[in-house]
């Protein structure tokens, strides 16, 4: 597996999380 590859997959997850703490976020 490419380091790319994984970070690739990461990165949207991160950004969604980032994403959602904010918006939920009081």
């Amino acid at each position: 597996m490419d380091l790319l590859e994984v970070y690739t997959d990461i990165i949207p997850v991160v950004i969604g999380c980032c994403i959602a703490t904010t918006v939920y976020s009081p």
